[in-house]
């Protein structure tokens, strides 16, 4: 079996060159990893790719059960997408201390592809297996109901795993590693908790699109200064609020940073995108009814018959309720619209009113 390394340049050159369906901006953070993969080789580049680090995290990936949907109960495997995503955040490390190389990640995909789970795995990890003393995880957003989908998802999988089970305990919405005295906890404006971030180790941002400020991001970035390898971890869907801070900062920043002719270069800052194809001027170029391209904002679950079926009937209700396309175009094919929820008209029809 090939190792880590060579699966993602595999991934990489099967994204870039269409075996794989990708959007540009995915195709621009593969060329990204290739091109990191050969200054790994100067000297004078600080960072080194460990693929031993980055297998002992899918190791503690597969030590947990999915939850919901047909696997429920089953090991869960990581998918090429979660290997090129957290491959990366946990592979790379500096060459002189072998501190972790990423300190912000922008992650961008359209809903039900496993972003709940792959962020309470993270952030289990985070506070246990990584090995910060007392280390403190909190996942952020501006509802509580909003964080309830992770940190539940955390609270649920560590206890069905035997292994972990024994290792953690929750109490007063808090879940805490025994051992270390680490914790996993909720903040949210509804909290009234906005300001007191502690000391993060890991600071997650969850669903950042429904955010009106960069309040919560602020809050866990300045916190994370005393922390030698801290993590701030944004995964998020498209939204239609352009602007907010998720699109005005991250998403344009994140695009810039991926973009191979753009001069804007940060090291120490991971994105990935996920989305259908937009012109210059924000127009869609891929045809939504073009199942083949649904992949690109996609990349887990368009794998699943049952759940295409779903996306396809979703679409032709879309198509008949104009006020459920912004919708199924934000949240199914991850492209950001500035639009009220009445305002996509049929044009094909509009045109036969002429």
């Amino acid at each position: 079996m090939s190792n880590l390394k060579d699966e993602l340049i595999q991934y990489c050159n099967d994204c870039i060159f269409g075996e794989i369906k990708s959007c540009k901006k995915l195709k621009w953070a593969c060329m990204r990893l290739l091109r990191d993969f050969k200054r790994e080789e100067q000297e004078d580049w600080p960072y080194k790719f460990d693929e031993e680090r980055a297998e002992l995290y899918f190791d503690w990936m597969r030590l947990f059960k999915h939850t919901k949907g047909r696997l429920a109960g089953t090991f869960k495997e990581p998918h090429i997408s979660e290997k090129f995503e957290f491959g990366q955040i946990y592979g790379w490390v500096r060459k002189d201390n072998e501190y972790r190389r990423f300190r912000t990640a922008y992650i961008q995909k359209a809903r039900k592809n496993a972003k709940s789970q792959d962020l309470a795995i993270m952030g289990l990890y985070e506070m246990s297996a990584f090995g910060e003393p007392c280390s403190e995880v909190t996942i952020a957003a501006t509802k509580r109901d909003q964080t309830k989908y992770v940190w539940n998802e955390a609270n649920l999988i560590y206890k069905q795993c035997e292994e972990l089970k024994d290792k953690f305990v929750t109490h007063y919405g808090v879940i805490e590693h025994i051992k270390s005295g680490s914790t996993f906890a909720r903040l949210s404006k509804d909290d009234k908790k906005a300001g007191s971030g502690g000391n993060p180790q890991c600071f997650i941002i969850d669903e950042y699109h429904e955010h009106e400020t960069s309040e919560y991001y602020d809050l866990g970035s300045s916190g994370m200064k005393t922390r030698t390898q801290p993590i701030l971890p944004m995964i998020t869907t498209a939204g239609n609020n352009m602007n907010a801070p998720c699109y005005t900062e991250e998403y344009t920043y994140a695009a810039k940073v991926l973009d191979p002719d753009n001069p804007v270069e940060n090291d120490r800052y991971f994105a990935v995108i996920y989305e259908l194809d937009k012109d210059d001027d924000g127009n869609l170029t891929d045809d939504i009814n073009d199942e083949t391209c649904w992949r690109k904002a996609n990349p887990i679950i368009y794998d699943d018959p049952i759940v295409l079926a779903n996306i396809r009937d979703e679409l032709v209700i879309a198509k008949d309720k104009p006020e459920k396309m912004r919708d199924f175009i934000t949240k199914m094919m991850d492209v950001w619209v500035n639009q009220k929820a009445s305002g996509f008209m049929r044009m094909d029809k509009w045109a036969k009113c002429m």
